[in-house]
């Protein structure tokens, strides 16, 4: 496996090990947003196998098996770099499926995120909150993802948003029970009927 900055790892039921790579800095992954280590030999896989995006961040593995993450996309290098708002994708082992907050998902930010070199050389990262910022897979299936302005819900058929404040971490324990870090605050979310 070639060298890169691994953010998240995931294995699915059939014993693959996934690792994505985030974006650095207005720098595209090496050696791809993912890859996928089935026995003894790594794939990567890029835009050209239709992985959507440039850089990937928290993987989640559904009760089905299929692979959840969120993406970052677009950045453009030189001295200043531009990405659209990170987005939520699934892979069926087949097709990779896109997600943005026009499909109902918190709405993850309020403009583009820039990145630029100031007069001494340093980058200088303009990041319009809010970003997605977790990703969990409950045991029913439901897909669970933290944002800078709420939490929201996807559970097969549509995206449910719950605007309860910055979400930096979700995670679903076996009986269901949502549990989300805010701050410096450990919550037990019930959502609302």
């Amino acid at each position: 496996m070639e060298k890169g900055l691994v953010h998240s790892l995931a294995v699915t039921p059939d014993a693959a090990v996934w690792a994505s790579y985030p974006t650095w800095w207005g720098i595209a992954p090496e050696p791809g947003p993912i890859a996928r280590l089935d026995g003894d030999s790594w794939t990567v896989l890029t835009k050209e196998d239709g992985v959507p995006g440039d850089g990937m961040r928290d993987l989640a593995v559904a009760p089905d098996g299929s692979l959840w993450a969120i993406v970052e996309r677009d950045w453009q290098q030189g001295n200043t770099s531009i990405s659209r708002p990170p987005m939520i994708v699934h892979f069926d082992g087949e097709t990779w499926r896109t997600y943005e907050a026009r499909d109902g998902i918190v709405d993850p930010a309020g403009g583009e995120v820039t990145v630029s070199e100031d007069k001494n050389g340093a980058y200088v990262v303009n990041a319009p909150a809010p970003m997605f910022n977790a990703l969990m897979v409950g045991p029913d299936g439901t897909v669970w993802v933290g944002a800078n302005r709420g939490l929201a819900a996807y559970d097969g058929r549509a995206w449910r948003a719950y605007p309860i404040g910055p979400v930096q971490a979700v995670a679903v324990d076996p009986g269901g029970t949502i549990w989300v870090g805010q701050g410096n605050s450990l919550v037990r979310f019930t959502p609302p009927e």
